[in-house]
């Protein structure tokens, strides 16, 4: 079984591209971790999938990823490398980062928090 599920935070900034027959596709990095350890893994998404990204994410979203592993080979530096890729099959959508501007004080405790 080739299945893998992804929590993390959008890690770099994208731009959709479209092949040529008009499907969309977006190459983007999630970060995620387990403890102190952060992994960068390279996620492609392709159709509605990276619309949906396109139009509604951007770097520093939450978003978690279901798909399957692919791996190519490469030469770089006359070394044959593998590479690995998630391919998404759903997309989905966690929490957007707030922009700066939008974070106050107020965001995180209101006076209805306050127990006195």
């Amino acid at each position: 079984m080739n299945r893998v599920q992804l929590l993390g935070r959008i890690a770099n900034d994208f731009t959709v591209r479209e092949t040529q027959n008009g499907t969309a596709v977006v190459n983007i990095n999630i970060a995620t971790g387990y403890g102190d350890r952060v992994e960068f893994v390279p996620v492609t998404v392709w159709s509605r999938q990276a619309e949906i990204i396109r139009d509604y994410c951007k770097k520093g979203d939450r978003i978690a990823v279901e798909g399957h592993v692919s791996s190519s080979e490469n030469t770089r530096d006359d070394k044959k490398i593998r590479e690995y890729r998630v391919t998404a099959d759903f997309v989905h959508l966690i929490e957007s980062k707030p922009k700066e501007e939008d974070v106050t004080p107020e965001t995180f405790v209101s006076d209805d928090d306050i127990p006195f």
